[in-house]
């Protein structure tokens, strides 16, 4: 029963680890649901089996502890960590305790010390963890948080001797580069941890961390205030939160400091697009045409704003220059569909959309838009034959919009 047991509770933390979280809640209150009902049925506990329970119980809290400090819930995860102690005091460390067991401790041990900010609790943490690495893991994990907690002791040397070796074992890893980046900023190195935070806003970034990543990028910013680069990149990051006002700052911002930086006028353009703000969206797309002509997602995006500002014929031309360049736009193709539509060409106009679905079938802009097409033709989906077997003869372009109504298009991604 313990072996089930504890391959659930493997599975939940490689749920957490890969930042799968909802998976990794529901795997780990599953585990405490079935961990608690297995304890009551324990009729005649022998000790061993009852020590190896009681630390998969404080385990399985700890997995779900951590994905809930992960999405801001902390309170609950502090009460989790704290119940997840008391099932580890009680099960006294023996000869069948593992290196994984300690860790977990220490994991609830660096919560509960974190957050009531008590040096007590820290100095178990530590010592859970040098545990943990006695017998025999020698993880990544592990060795980050021994880098962590010797950092909030302030034991400065021995926090980056621990970092630096779990960054052996994961250099891409953006929590030991940004524990990595905190210590260097402790000893004064601002240079070498400005560079490291700029890693670890990477790492977020391409794992959709956005909250993360944007107050990394806010401390990289206080490091390096004329940094047009990460400017941009926090701009990115506000833009995907749903923030464009203030990522319109962000990327005039980095502007000024690099005015020839044609991404930040492309996700400008962009960003004023979504705000309704076409005209001065057009302007920043052309500034970044002029200093990137070829570039096929400024392109695209003009060809969007010009089609906003009813400027048919010239999002026609702009779009189709954007697709001769990458023709796997299909967020273009789609638009490229909607222009020719307004202008009357609807067979063109029809195979632009069709392409765009070949790209992308769930496309519900492209398939509403084809509806409308469709209809304006006057295309039905069957004919007499298909009314006569009783199959569906609706209007192909009915079809469409029914499809449509069901679909949200994804946000297109960024350059």
């Amino acid at each position: 029963m313990l072996v089930g047991f504890q391959v659930r509770l493997r599975e939940a933390w490689d749920c957490f680890r890969t930042d799968r979280l909802k998976e990794a809640e529901t795997a780990a209150r599953a585990l405490i649901t079935d961990l608690e009902l297995g304890a009551s049925r324990v009729s005649t506990p022998q000790p061993r089996p009852q020590a190896e329970l009681m630390r998969l119980r404080a385990a399985a809290r700890v997995v779900l502890g951590c994905v809930l400090d992960r999405v801001g819930q902390q309170a609950e995860a502090l009460g989790l960590f704290a119940e997840a102690e008391g099932f580890f005091a009680q099960a006294e460390p023996g000869d069948n305790t593992t290196g994984l067991d300690e860790r977990y401790r220490g994991l609830a041990l660096y919560f509960l010390g974190r957050g009531k900010n008590s040096p007590d609790l820290l100095e178990r943490a530590l010592y859970a963890f040098q545990n943990a690495y006695y017998r025999g893991d020698t993880t990544a994990e592990t060795y980050r948080h021994l880098g962590l907690i010797q950092q909030l002791l302030k034991n400065l040397d021995e926090a980056q001797m621990w970092t630096q070796k779990a960054l052996i074992l994961a250099p891409s890893s953006p929590a030991i580069n940004q524990t990595l980046a905190a210590i260097l900023e402790d000893r004064g190195q601002i240079k070498e941890a400005a560079e490291r935070y700029e890693r670890a806003a990477q790492g977020l970034m391409e794992t959709r961390r956005l909250a993360e990543a944007e107050a990394v990028l806010r401390r990289l910013h206080s490091l390096r205030p004329g940094d047009s680069i990460a400017l941009g990149m926090r701009g990115q990051v506000l833009r995907a939160l749903g923030r464009c006002e203030e990522a319109v700052e962000m990327f005039r911002a980095a502007l000024q400091f690099d005015p020839t930086l044609a991404p930040a006028h492309t996700q400008l353009g962009e960003t004023l697009r979504q705000l309704g703000r076409n005209d001065e969206a057009l302007e920043a797309l052309d500034q970044a045409l002029k200093l990137d002509p070829e570039n096929a997602y400024a392109l695209g995006t003009r060809g969007q704003v010009l089609l906003a500002l009813k400027r048919h014929q010239e999002a026609v031309e702009t779009l189709q220059k954007a697709l001769e360049i990458d023709p796997k736009l299909g967020w273009a193709q789609a638009d490229l569909g909607e222009a020719l539509r307004q202008l009357g060409r609807n067979e063109e106009a029809l195979e632009a959309l069709d392409q765009a679905l070949k790209l992308d079938p769930e496309n519900a802009y492209a398939l509403g838009t084809r509806g409308q097409v469709l209809r304006a033709l006057g295309r039905r989906r069957g004919g007499g034959r298909r009314a006569a077997e009783g199959t569906d003869d609706r209007p192909e372009a009915e079809l469409g919009l029914q499809r449509a109504e069901g679909n949200l298009a994804p946000p297109r991604p960024g350059p």
